[in-house]
């Protein structure tokens, strides 16, 4: 059973659509979990994660509705920027990235 070594929180407000941030350096490991929830079940967004590098590494392309929780595994190291675009509101979105190290 794999364990989940880093909980990575979210809780941010959109402003004009759209609100990016970086998380602390990560250690090699694996993103295996994404939730992403709007304050408001109706509104829509986006969202992705870039490496580094500016590798675009986690992308979904369906426009998530309410919530967004998708289970992967994703290769990830260093500092990672998450990013919420395209929403239909500007509101608080919580949840988290579960990121498990090697």
């Amino acid at each position: 059973m794999a364990r989940f070594n880093k909980d990575i929180l979210i809780s941010q407000t959109t402003v004009g659509g759209t609100i990016s941030w970086e998380t602390p350096r990560l250690f090699s490991g694996v993103i295996r979990q994404v939730l992403v929830k709007a304050n408001t079940n109706s509104t829509t967004f986006n969202f992705d994660i870039t490496d580094e590098n500016n590798n675009i590494i986690y992308s979904p392309s369906a426009l998530a509705v309410g919530t967004l929780r998708e289970e992967m595994a994703i290769p990830a190291i260093g500092i990672l920027t998450l990013r919420i675009y395209n929403a239909s509101a500007d509101e608080l979105f919580t949840g988290r990235i579960a990121f498990q190290e090697e």
